[in-house]
């Protein structure tokens, strides 16, 4: 199945036509949602192959995807690749999509203690400094540094462009005080 993604993952890659012929599989009772959390299979770029760059799809994505894609990470761990996924629903060749900055924004704070990794508190930010001179970064999969960041990419990207709303949700997620306590390693 792995090597079957991987090649949709090319199909898709760039090609507006291919996307489009996919795009009708990504639901839970098809194919790609219903593959994810399999173990080894990377879905999640086949999926983002689908999506990116792709405005017309993008804007086409059902709540539901973006909700039963958290419910998955909650489910079947954390992986960054998943999140990846979701920021290109989320900003489309450079430009932020509104609606799905929304939408992953009511998905991160219905999930927020379960799914986000943010690592506010002493003891997580120490972990956090351990993986990074541990290296564990480097991991292929299961990277918690990588899932992390992730995390706060995605967050980020959910902010672009003129979204008061997003930023207000984010606000509740991470404060400024948290970010520049994990800059500024205080």
């Amino acid at each position: 199945f792995n090597l079957a993604y991987a090649v949709l993952a090319r199909f898709c890659d760039k090609n507006d036509a291919n996307q489009r012929l996919m795009f009708p599989y990504i639901d839970d009772k098809s194919c790609f949602l219903f593959h994810m959390g399999i173990e080894g299979l990377n879905v999640a770029a086949a999926m983002t192959a689908i999506f990116k760059g792709n405005t017309k799809l993008c804007d086409k994505v059902d709540e539901s995807v973006i909700t039963r894609m958290f419910e998955l990470l909650n489910k079947h761990g954390k992986q960054a690749r998943w999140l990846t996924l979701l920021a290109s629903l989320v900003v489309v060749d450079g430009k932020p999509n509104r609606r799905n900055q929304d939408l992953v924004l009511k998905a991160v704070v219905n999930f927020q203690s379960t799914v986000m990794d943010l690592c506010l508190s002493p003891d997580q930010h120490n972990r956090r400094l351990e993986l990074m001179q541990a290296r564990e970064s480097d991991k292929e999969m299961g990277s918690e540094l990588k899932y992390h960041a992730a995390c706060v990419n995605l967050l980020a990207d959910c902010c672009r462009g003129s979204n008061p709303g997003a930023e207000v949700k984010a606000r509740s997620c991470i404060s400024l005080e948290s970010i520049m306590h994990s800059l500024l390693d205080t």
